[in-house]
């Protein structure tokens, strides 16, 4: 990320199941201030992974490299599941949910 947003906050990933291997997966709650405040409009260009929330493979924000890919089980979601997940900030940057289900 190169930009001036300062995000600050918590998010709490928990499991997801209902015993099934096939239909498991996390369930997002976050309470973040910082967030681009332009997601609340509508002029916000969606796609390449604007206003969005996800989990990375990698152990560093400080380079795309550093970043990795999104982390998912390819084996039982063929399909990243992550592109589908935004966060809804007020005008003034604050973002909260208390459970978005990633599956």
């Amino acid at each position: 990320y190169r930009g001036s947003l300062e995000v600050v906050g918590k998010v709490v990933v928990s499991e997801l199941t209902n015993g099934h291997l096939w239909d498991t997966g996390q369930v997002l709650s976050y309470d973040l201030s910082g967030t681009d405040p332009v997601c609340a409009t509508e002029r916000v260009e969606w796609g390449a992974n604007a206003c969005g929330i996800s989990i990375h493979t990698g152990q560093s924000c400080g380079s795309a490299e550093g970043l990795g890919g999104h982390l998912w089980n390819r084996t039982w979601a063929p399909v990243d599941p992550w592109p589908a997940i935004f966060y809804f900030p007020t005008p003034a940057g604050r973002a909260r949910s208390a459970a978005v289900e990633v599956v």
